[in-house]
């Protein structure tokens, strides 16, 4: 569940499933890959399934779920594949930068 400050459900919030994923040839800096993508309905719910052979180095298989929505800073957490239970994030007041 995703929920503001106040402590309250947060409608129409983007979440996403990210793994840090190998380097390919060439390539340098860490990257992180999309997995899996919701949007939470009216009580802040959403659900994500991923499956568990996507690649990655870790081998504990953990994936990092970010939630977002307009106005408020984002927040993720670390999930560890198998695990159970519910993923709550909370998102807090926003701040322009320039």
């Amino acid at each position: 569940v995703v929920r503001g400050a106040d402590g309250q459900p947060v409608a129409g919030a983007e979440v996403v499933a990210l793994a840090r994923r190998p380097f390919a040839p060439g390539e340098r800096g860490l990257r992180d890959e999309v997995l899996e993508r919701a949007t939470t309905d009216g009580d802040g719910r959403f659900k994500i399934r991923v499956a568990d052979d996507f690649a990655t180095w870790f081998a504990d298989r953990v994936v990092t779920v970010r939630a977002s929505a307009p106005g408020l800073a984002p927040a993720s957490v670390p999930v560890r594949m198998g695990a159970r239970g519910d993923v709550e994030l909370r998102l807090t007041g926003g701040a322009v930068l320039s």
